[in-house]
């Protein structure tokens, strides 16, 4: 019996319904649509228009649409949140990141308690912590995001694990790290469409580790937790099967798309003072560039994370190769 039919039998027994925030974004849409199509009750609430009978158009801030959208829910899947480049230091990205990933948490969790929801799961990102440096990393790691993404997830989290003690609602808090696959729109998806037109050029081998985790492993680990009650009142970091340096990754999906590994590669300091000047024209113009500071960041540094606390604590553990996630994400399969 795997995880979905245990859910269903849960289901059924319990008259359980479960509430996706974010259902209209990467994360939320792909859990929202597999707790649909397997038949298992749910409401999903985001802020795009989209056609189905358990979808509401609905703003977290708006508290009388979302005490409406929450009635009868027992448990919360909150996906919802707001990722900008995390250098961007203006007041206006400021205030976006402090509004959604914060005051619209704290709006949810505040109606939930009102309206007797008993269990939370939180979607948060390893962005929470510090920087790992070279090291890989468990939850024991310190607190001190440099972000102001992180310091708002950081933010929540705190928050969450506040109210839902006060109140006895079992919560559990994901902390994702980079998450990939069809449908999203990041860095490595523009990255994989300029090596595809042959345009992104061999970067060097630095021997970093990076963590992804895709899309499908991380509905998984969702749907897990949800049915294991040992799960809550914890943290758990939430990664891939795969570490891998940014070299590698450029090497794997050249790969995918048929071509011969480079035979060369462009010097870390140019790619670095190559990033300087794209970073300049970007601050200037608002335009995307094909590198900037963040980019060559995930490319040559590390961040690297441990899924040992979940595994051993209730079992999950990632499925997803590197390889086939890739293909997943690029609809490329081709040998």
């Amino acid at each position: 019996m795997d995880v979905y039919q245990k859910y269903q039998l849960a289901v059924s027994m319990n008259k359980e319904k479960f509430f996706v925030s974010g259902a209209s974004g990467f994360i939320g849409s792909a859990l929202f649509n597999e707790l649909a199509k397997r038949n298992i009750p749910c409401v999903g609430i985001g802020r795009k228009n989209i056609h189905s009978d358990n979808y509401l158009k609905c703003d977290l801030l708006d508290k009388d649409r979302l005490r409406s959208a929450l009635q009868g829910v027992s448990c919360i899947m909150h996906c919802a949140g707001y990722a900008h480049a995390f250098n961007a230091l203006s007041g206006e990205i400021k205030e976006k990141t402090w509004l959604i990933n914060y005051e619209a948490t704290k709006n949810l969790i505040e109606i939930a308690v009102e309206v007797g929801v008993s269990k939370f799961i939180n979607l948060s990102s390893v962005k929470a912590m510090s920087d790992p440096g070279s090291s890989c990393i468990d939850e024991e790691w310190d607190l001190n995001p440099i972000s102001e993404y992180g310091k708002s997830k950081l933010a929540a989290e705190k928050l969450l694990f506040e109210v839902c003690k006060k109140n006895s609602v079992d919560i559990v808090n994901l902390r994702l790290s980079m998450v990939y696959g069809f449908g999203s729109r990041g860095n490595l998806e523009r990255m994989s469409e300029l090596i595809r037109k042959r345009i992104f050029p061999p970067i060097p081998e630095t021997n970093n580790f990076r963590s992804l985790v895709h899309v499908h492993d991380v509905i998984d680990a969702v749907m897990h937790v949800a049915n294991d009650n040992r799960a809550f009142g914890e943290t758990y970091i939430i990664a891939g099967r795969d570490s891998v340096s940014g070299r590698g990754l450029y090497d794997e999906i050249r790969k995918i798309y048929g071509y011969k590994k480079s035979a060369f590669e462009v010097p870390e300091p140019i790619m670095r003072y190559a990033s300087a000047i794209f970073q300049i024209i970007e601050n200037k113009t608002g335009l995307n560039m094909p590198f900037n500071k963040e980019i060559l960041s995930r490319l040559f540094d590390s961040a690297w994370y441990s899924t040992k606390k979940i595994e051993d604590k209730v079992g999950w553990h990632p499925k997803v190769d590197l390889e086939s996630g890739l293909r997943e994400m690029l609809r490329y399969n081709a040998k």
